[in-house]
């Protein structure tokens, strides 16, 4: 990771580290000219790219994998390229694009909120049918402006949707994205297509990009919002093209808060079949949304992100443009807007809070006193813990910031270091082990890397600040999973029984089975979980 107080292009700082993912880390900055904070993101490639002495050049350690690097940092430009260009109050802004130490960087907004995906796993319930609602039409805005610009986001979820603090969504993400073939139709590209089971209908999981549209879009857009309103993963296309019900209540049960309306719309986006979804948001907006009149709601400026001079950056960004190989401006036609976007709901007037309040000579004169009041509280209350630090011969402050700390000892990239079981540190019966991969700045675990332990438990996947988090494969004496892990649990995937060979395949609760379904050594379905609980069991075979 870059160390903290890194200065790119003579004018971003880097603050500290955000994350990471198999094609970039993120960081949180401060543009020194403006004061404003800033995301930074940079290409840097896992198990393929590799820092200098410096900690900061980047350089390909196999000169076999140059051809890799180069092909996707390529892909990076064009991601940055395509975010600039879309213009949307609802989607992540890029600012700024360049290349330095031997890689490349984009400047976006920092957006001080969480993932909707965060707030599930925060909350550990589904979201009010209301607020679901105020979010839909924000969430339409955005991909009606990445589909009029000629691409295909492909991969809509809860994760790459986030909400600051006063209730704005933001469109992230667009490392998937694709552009539109307008000649003959779908995706125009000759790479596949990565996805994310549960989100990608049925063209996208069978990665046939010719039958790619909006409609693709529409349907993770409708597994979103069933993920919002059930807290549960969305189940395969194929499984809900198995169900027989009318209404598909086996597979995609709602609770029973949920209304009728917003039933019908989620079922109609997550249709198996392309041609029976809406065939772009304009369908949605005027099915759904038109008919409820809205007051226009209240225009939020951002204060964080406003600071950058547009004028410097738009000229900019330009020039760092025309130099790239693909200039969106002159291979992206737009599509003309069939009509308005929506209005969206009001949010209420108690989420606005005024900066500052006018007051009368009588209220500033008591607010004076009551300053001085304060003063001499806070004053006397420093004398006091100031007598007792100096009781006790030590005057310094009483805690130490890990990051200042991190800052000035030397960044650790790879490393091979003991390592305990998350689960059991602090317990009589503590499972040792090592570790070996690459480590955060403070000597964690973080990234991609390979826990072995005594007992023969192996972890094998991604780290997030010495968490078991990510993508993995784990082996114990018992089971064996290939899937997602979430704070050191099983989340999404396979567990298989070592011993027999039955195995699960869905999603998981404080590492145990709870949604989706059981099968036979030989892949026969052997049962269904739906909330931990059995459902229409199956005779096992024998």
């Amino acid at each position: 990771m870059l160390p903290v107080g890194t200065v790119l292009d003579k004018r971003y700082r880097i603050d500290r580290y955000l994350s990471s993912g198999g094609f970039g880390n993120t960081y949180v900055a401060t543009n020194i000219k403006f004061g404003n904070v800033v995301a930074v993101k940079e290409f840097f490639i896992n198990k393929v790219s590799q820092r200098g002495r410096d900690r900061i050049t980047v350089s390909v350690s196999n000169p076999g994998n140059s051809p890799l690097f180069e092909s996707q940092l390529e892909k990076f430009n064009k991601e940055a390229q395509r975010i600039y260009n879309l213009k949307n109050p609802n989607i992540i802004a890029v600012h700024d694009l360049f290349d330095e130490n031997g890689t490349a960087y984009y400047i976006m907004d920092y957006i001080d909120g969480e993932s909707l995906s965060e707030r599930l796993k925060r909350t550990g319930r589904p979201l009010p049918e209301s607020e679901v609602r105020r979010y839909l039409p924000q969430i339409l805005d955005a991909l009606n402006t990445v589909h009029s610009k000629g691409f295909f986001h492909l991969d809509l979820k809860p994760g790459n949707i986030m909400v600051d603090k006063k209730g704005n969504t933001r469109l992230i993400d667009f490392g998937a994205s694709k552009q539109e073939d307008s000649k003959g139709g779908g995706a125009k590209t000759s790479s596949l297509v990565c996805f994310t089971e549960g989100y990608a209908p049925i063209e996208q999981s069978d990665q046939n990009m010719k039958q790619f549209g909006p409609w693709t879009d529409i349907y993770a857009l409708g597994a979103t919002l069933y993920a919002l309103l059930t807290n549960t993963h969305p189940p395969k296309p194929t499984d809900i093209d198995d169900d027989r019900t009318a209404d598909k209540s086996e597979t995609l049960p709602f609770p029973s808060g949920v209304g009728k309306e917003m039933r019908e719309m989620v079922l109609w986006m997550m249709s198996f079949r392309r041609f029976d979804r809406p065939q772009n948001v304009q369908e949605i907006q005027d099915r759904y949304l038109k008919q409820k009149e809205t007051p226009k709601p209240t225009k939020v400026v951002e204060k964080e992100t406003e600071p950058l001079e547009a004028k410097e950056i738009d000229v900019t960004i330009v020039q760092r443009l025309e130099k790239s190989k693909e200039k969106p401006t002159e291979k992206i036609k737009e599509k003309p807007k069939e009509q308005p976007k929506p209005k969206e709901e009001p949010r209420k007037a108690e989420e606005y809070k005024p900066d500052s309040v006018i007051v009368s000579d009588e209220d500033s004169e008591t607010s004076n006193n009551r300053k001085k009041i304060l003063i001499s509280f806070l004053v006397a209350v420093g004398l006091i813990i100031g007598g007792y630090y100096l009781l006790r011969g030590n005057m310094s402050a009483p805690t130490v910031d890990a990051e200042e700390l991190a800052a000035e000892e030397p960044i650790l990239e790879e490393a091979e270091i003991p390592y305990i079981y998350p689960t059991t540190k602090g317990t009589a019966k503590e499972i040792t082990g090592k570790y070996i991969g690459t480590v955060n700045t403070v000597g964690e675990p973080h990234g991609v890397g390979k826990a072995v332990f005594d007992n023969g438990m192996v972890y094998e996947g991604e780290f997030v600040n010495g968490t078991m988090e990510g993508k993995a494969v784990f082996v114990n004496a018992v089971n064996s999973f290939e899937g997602t892990f979430k704070n050191n649990e099983y989340q999404d995937g396979k567990l298989t029984d070592n011993k027999t060979g039955q195995y699960f395949v869905g999603s998981y609760l404080k590492g145990q089975p709870y949604n989706g379904t059981w099968y036979t050594k030989e892949g026969k379905e052997n049962g269904k979980l739906v909330d931990g609980k059995e459902q229409k069991l199956i005779k096992k075979s024998v």
